[in-house]
């Protein structure tokens, strides 16, 4: 999957330098970024079961990596806006 957002990282860079982005490019930013969101939501839902059951620590790394979805999830978005889709 990272491989794969690279590639389409890649693809925005390029549409913001002037060359038209493609619809397939841009459907598959949008399925990235709602991958992102479930996903970041998912790691939340843990962090505050973990946390409920008494696993701070453990809750705290769902929380970290929650917040790497949701850097992940900015930078798609910045793409898509970049590439002329809805973001």
């Amino acid at each position: 999957m990272k491989a794969m957002l690279l590639v389409l990282l890649g693809s925005a860079c390029l549409a913001s330098n002037g060359m038209a982005a493609s619809a397939p490019a841009i459907a598959k930013l949008n399925a990235a970024l709602k991958n992102e969101f479930n996903t970041m939501h998912n790691y939340r839902k843990h962090a505050t079961r973990a946390n409920r059951e008494g696993y701070a620590p453990v809750a705290k790394l769902f929380r970290a990596v929650a917040r790497a979805e949701e850097i992940h999830r900015r930078a798609i978005r910045a793409s898509l806006t970049s590439m002329g889709g809805v973001g």
